[in-house]
């Protein structure tokens, strides 16, 4: 995915291969404009957003928007439930300022400081410094869940289906230059770490 080095630190990194995005299969009231959510019905937020085409005439766009994130109206063929999509690459952050500090970075503790703001896409990183220090480590943006969405929509009026914020920096996998002297980051099982859901799964 990314890899290079400076006179003092050299880094890699692949896909984390963290799900970041979960599907909410929510309850419209069309003609109200309201939703279904733990504690009642409540509004849908609207608002629009204008692409440019060059030549063209501006496309405008109407998003309506549950507290999980926009509904997905047609974009999806057929007829299907109303979805709301969260991914956290939509909640504050940057992935840029992050990935620059690394470049910037001195030694390995600076290379994991920068990496503790990162937002999208949600990396694995290897790293080591001239002093022999370095390590693994996963970053970005991954929700908190109370319970595990299986990668298939869920219900969007259950309150345990809810985000409880971003998994912090500290409590994502994190792996030391030991004894071996290396470490590894593969598109592959990294660790079975609380409130992370993985693509992969164990046996397949």
């Amino acid at each position: 995915f990314w890899s290079g080095h400076n006179e003092r630190v050299a880094w890699a990194a692949t896909h984390a291969r963290a799900v970041t995005t979960d599907l909410y299969v929510e309850t419209i009231d069309d003609a109200r404009g309201r939703y279904a959510a733990e504690n009642g019905m409540r509004p849908l937020a609207v608002r629009e957003e204008r692409i440019t085409v060059r030549g063209e005439a501006d496309v405008v766009l109407s998003v309506r928007e549950t507290h999980h994130g926009p509904l997905l109206d047609g974009l999806l063929p057929g007829d299907r439930p109303a979805l709301a999509a969260a991914w956290g690459g939509a909640r504050e952050g940057d992935g840029v300022a992050s990935l620059l500090g690394v470049i910037a970075a001195r030694d390995a503790a600076g290379v994991r400081a920068a990496l503790a703001s990162h937002q999208e896409p949600a990396l694995a990183f290897v790293y080591a410094d001239a002093a022999g220090r370095g390590g693994r480590q996963v970053a970005g943006w991954l929700p908190a869940r109370n319970m595990p969405t299986g990668l298939v929509p869920v219900p969007g009026r259950s309150p345990w289906y809810d985000w409880r914020g971003r998994v912090p920096f500290e409590s994502l996998p994190h792996v030391p230059l030991g004894a071996a002297g290396f470490v590894v980051a593969a598109d592959a099982p990294l660790t079975e770490a609380d409130a992370i859901e993985w693509w992969w799964r164990s046996g397949e």
